[in-house]
């Protein structure tokens, strides 16, 4: 087995370093794959590849900056889904509560600093998405905080209607999936 070659361990530590958890935590939130990484990922290999089989420095080269244009815009395209898909989290968990029952959150520390992290989110250009995504992890660890402190106490349940229809829903389906099993068998 031939091993890397050591010009691109630099190369192959930031697609293992930044892209993998990115990719990692992107499929555990959303529980699917980023498309535009079906491109970015084989081509960054595909130059490496060719970096491999090159006879010149200058080719070399050349497929060395391609391989590195291809994982920025894997990570970048990585760090766009996250961040829209961490807002839209955000966005929901705002939509579940009324601004009273944030403002009665630890003491309302809570709302405060929330509402000034969205404000900051919102203001940060598309350009600093390593910024926003900070913010937005800083704001998902917030919500889990105030879950796991206030679920207890009721504060943050979902309303009745809510709980019913999820109940409801979830007796259907598991008499749906008794009944297809009860037919093939």
């Amino acid at each position: 087995m031939k091993m890397l070659n050591p010009q691109l361990k630099p190369l192959y530590d930031r697609y293992c370093s930044e892209l993998k958890p990115l990719i990692a935590e992107y499929e555990s939130r959303n529980e699917n794959f980023v498309t535009p990484l079906l491109h970015d990922i084989p081509s960054m290999f595909d130059n490496i590849a060719l970096y491999e089989r090159a006879s010149t420095a200058e080719e070399k080269e050349e497929y060395m900056m391609d391989a590195e244009k291809c994982l920025d815009s894997a990570i970048e395209n990585l760090r766009v889904c996250l961040v829209a898909s961490m807002m839209e989290d955000v966005n929901q968990f705002k939509s579940r509560f009324s601004r009273e029952i944030l403002d009665a959150l630890d003491d309302g520390r809570f709302c405060g600093k929330f509402f000034r992290l969205e404000k900051e989110v919102r203001a940060i250009k598309n350009t600093d998405l390593q910024a926003a995504y900070r913010k937005l992890k800083e704001m998902k660890n917030m919500i889990a905080e105030c879950h796991a402190g206030t679920l207890a106490t009721g504060l943050l349940s979902d309303n009745k209607v809510t709980t019913v229809f999820k109940w409801l829903f979830t007796i259907a389906v598991a008499l749906i999936i008794n009944l297809l099993i009860f037919k093939l068998l």
